[in-house]
């Protein structure tokens, strides 16, 4: 199975370090690491990205948050927040983008693997042609989900 290729957006260079050493004991690879929203750019253009693991806050801004839009809007991958700040403005900032997922900080390398695990489970799962065909049904029924 080949490994699946991470990009991580952190600013700090020893949570990224984290990251990195977590993941390479794993099936994951991380392809590239981005310190701000330029670089983030550059490598979702340039390289082969299957997952993203965003910080919100880089360099003092929430450019993670600009991040997370443009992989929603221009790339199809699944996407975290990796970020320390929970509060409910930024939650709702975060929600908008539609991640697949969000970690606080601080974590453990299992919240780190577990939430990425799930995350790319349930994004796969959701673009199978029978889960959509299960959710128009079922909206078409007018049937709760």
């Amino acid at each position: 199975m080949n490994a699946i290729n991470i990009l991580v957006v952190e600013d700090e260079a020893l949570v990224a370090a984290m990251i990195k050493e977590a993941l390479s004991k794993t099936k994951y690879s991380v392809r590239a690491v981005a310190f701000n929203k330029a670089s983030a750019e550059k490598y979702l253009a340039t390289e082969p990205i299957d997952a993203a693991l965003l910080d919100i806050n880089l360099e003092g801004n929430f450019e993670g948050i600009e991040i997370g839009r443009l992989i929603r809007d221009h790339h199809h991958i699944p996407f975290l927040y990796i970020t320390a700040h929970a509060d409910d403005q930024t939650l709702h900032n975060a929600k908008l983008t539609q991640p697949s997922g969000y970690i606080v900080k601080p974590f453990t390398e299992r919240d780190l693997l577990a939430g990425l695990e799930i995350a790319l489970y349930n994004f796969h799962q959701r673009q199978s042609p029978l889960f959509r065909f299960d959710i128009n049904q079922s909206t078409s029924q007018g049937t709760s989900i």
